[in-house]
């Protein structure tokens, strides 16, 4: 096996966990955040016909739907990532080496399975203020830390985010 260019680790705690779910929910799955938006306007216009036709006691139940869903759509989404991180002990404070080579990433741990995603077959690379998410398709992918690269690992991970769009 040849030597990596650059290698890092990232330590799968339920705080990371939760960012890379946020990332798969709001950049890669667009539509939950569309049926929650289309949702939250038709509630919001129907509260504004029943408020023209039949005054704000009518109209109320409407516009504070049109406000809460994103909310309970949120809510439910949290609980849902805390029990399935908490259903999995095996991904639970994981320690991951991600090694980055000339044509493919690979993710190695003692707990989960190693994932390798050829750069060619990368779907999208998301950067957020704290880490960069490699993925290789809408819900699978490989998260880096950000405080645990190199300023060269972050200048390759920034060219290989521009390079995938």
């Amino acid at each position: 096996m040849a030597n990596p260019l650059f290698q890092t680790t990232t330590t799968y705690s339920y705080s990371e966990y939760k960012k890379f779910s946020d990332v798969v929910y709001q950049k890669m799955n667009l539509r939950q955040p569309m049926a929650q938006s289309i949702t939250s306007i038709l509630l919001l216009m129907a509260g504004i016909i029943q408020l023209r036709s039949n005054g704000l006691f009518a109209a109320m139940p409407y516009i504070l739907l049109s406000v809460f869903i994103p909310l309970i759509f949120r809510f439910v989404q949290g609980l849902t990532v805390k029990k399935l991180y908490n259903s999995n002990p095996s991904v639970q404070d994981a320690v991951l080496t991600i090694s980055f080579y000339s044509d493919y990433v690979e993710q190695r741990s003692d707990k989960l399975k190693t994932m390798t995603i050829a750069y060619n077959s990368i779907l999208r690379v998301v950067e957020t203020k704290t880490n960069f998410y490699i993925m290789a398709s809408k819900n699978k992918g490989i998260m880096v830390v950000k405080d645990n690269c190199s300023p060269q690992l972050i200048e390759y991970l920034s060219k290989l985010k521009k390079a995938k769009g």
